[in-house]
């Protein structure tokens, strides 16, 4: 039963020697600076809904990851008590570069309090990471799965890009619980479980979009040790493998 290997898993976390460190630094109040910008922001329906800043005609998608969120949070509110207390910003290269002051990246939660940013648009990293994937997902299985349920393979990748926003908000409800890992590989284990556990318990459709293409490119990356992730981090040439 997901739940209580769940509940398991993050007490043994909790516990261990390693499973503990300081809280991480203060950062800008990204929320602050959306407002300020500009930038269009969805209605608040109500005191629990993240509030979410959008680029031009990324409404709709804004909305749907919004209310994955508040979906995560109920799950994680019953099992553990527990919720990611984030914004969301889903923006393009023009508005991430204008928020952010960098060029446009790939999808993180960063601030105080923490916003999960959400990269769009043309040439954006995680559609990137995708296209290599395609090629090493069995042309049966795709086929199978793009004719069923009648869409294309950028639909198919728009809806897992879509998930990373609950590995993000993995980031949070593990460190609200008190597990603050030792290594960058941990910590995005930690996340992806999160989402994972969530996804299998209470959308396992979705969880099908991760399971087909939550996989490693068809090329070995150079990086592919626990040492290397944790001393390049961002800097692996394949972030997910």
């Amino acid at each position: 039963m997901v739940s209580r290997e769940m509940v398991t898993f993050v007490a043994m976390l909790a516990l261990s020697p390693s499973g503990m460190m300081g809280a991480p630094a203060q950062g800008p109040d990204y929320l602050q600076q959306l407002a300020q910008t500009g930038i269009e922001k969805l209605d608040k329906r109500d005191s629990s809904a993240a509030p979410t800043y959008f680029s031009s005609g990324q409404r709709d998608r804004a909305a749907r990851v919004r209310q994955s969120i508040e979906d995560f949070n109920a799950f994680f509110e019953s099992k553990l008590h527990a919720h990611a207390d984030v914004g969301l910003a889903v923006l393009n290269a023009t508005d991430w570069q204008k928020v952010r002051g960098t060029p446009m990246g790939t999808s993180g939660v960063i601030g105080t309090p923490p916003v999960i940013f959400m990269p769009v648009g043309p040439g954006d990293r995680p559609s990137k990471t995708m296209a290599a994937r395609k090629a090493t997902i069995p042309t049966a299985d795709l086929v199978t799965y793009l004719t069923t349920h009648r869409m294309t393979f950028d639909d198919l990748a728009a809806q897992f890009i879509d998930l990373l926003a609950l590995h993000e908000a993995g980031h949070v409800v593990s460190k609200n619980i008190g597990i603050a890992t030792s290594s960058h590989w941990l910590s995005e284990f930690v996340a992806s479980y999160c989402s994972y556990a969530f996804l299998s318990e209470r959308q396992p459709a979705r969880r099908e979009v991760f399971d087909l293409l939550g996989r490693p490119s068809s090329i070995r990356p150079l990086n592919t040790t626990l040492a290397d992730f944790d001393g390049l981090y961002g800097g692996v040439d394949d972030y997910g493998w």
